[in-house]
């Protein structure tokens, strides 16, 4: 909870500083908070999900395997783009899942809508994780 306070202090900071240039003063009151927050939100997500499925190793040591015409490198020392590509959605799969089975708890006007988000969700995470089972198989594992 400090670290998300911290965050919220230096990004409130930051746009303070940035509303109060005139140029920017302007087109800044025009946007609507909401969208700057959700904005933000976006890019974190984007962010996270690309270091998490390993865009840095992809960018510099799958170069040296892009020649080869393997989508897939069978090591786990570099990976190429495909399989980042591969991670994220598994990765996204599995995460969209656990969002429709939150859903679910949530309340609903019908039965068959919590069965259906909860089917779906489980379906979702069960895809996810097959996907990145394969991929590791693939690799060596």
């Amino acid at each position: 909870m400090v670290i998300k306070q911290k965050i919220d202090s230096v990004t409130n900071n930051m746009f303070f500083r940035i509303r109060r240039i005139g140029f920017i003063k302007t087109t800044f009151n025009s946007v609507s908070s909401i969208f700057q927050t959700r904005g933000l939100k976006f890019a974190y997500i984007t962010l996270m999900i690309l270091f998490t499925t390993g865009i840095v190793n992809a960018l510099v040591e799958g170069s040296r395997y892009a020649g080869s015409g393997q989508p897939i490198i069978p090591n786990f020392q570099a990976q190429t783009l495909a399989e980042t590509v591969i991670f994220s959605s598994a990765i996204l799969c599995g995460t969209l899942g656990f969002v429709f089975i939150s859903r679910a708890t949530k309340q609903v006007t019908k039965g068959r809508m919590t069965a259906s988000y909860i089917i779906s969700g489980l379906s979702l995470a069960l895809i996810g994780l097959i996907i990145g089972f394969f991929l590791i198989i693939l690799k060596g594992g």
